[in-house]
């Protein structure tokens, strides 16, 4: 399987995991735009930059934007 198919199930896994969903090609259009935000910012080659996009990574990524959206939908319980 490839490197992205890979990162997007992990994605997936994770949002499904809070509870949330998202089509496949929004995520994989996610993981492309971290890849790549990565790889500006340490200033490395987006392969570099694909090997910090770890499970951990992802799952953390997925928090924040889940927490994040509960911060904008008052009343939100991701914890139930």
């Amino acid at each position: 399987m490839p490197w992205r198919d890979e990162r997007v199930d992990v994605l997936l896994a994770a949002m499904s995991d809070l509870g949330m969903s998202m089509s496949r090609s929004a995520a994989g259009e996610l993981i492309d735009e971290r890849v790549q935000f990565v790889a500006t910012q340490m200033r490395v080659t987006p392969r570099t930059a694909r090997s910090h996009l770890t499970d951990e990574a992802i799952a953390g990524l997925v928090k924040s934007m889940a927490f994040d959206f509960v911060e904008e939908t008052p009343g939100a319980n991701l914890l139930a």
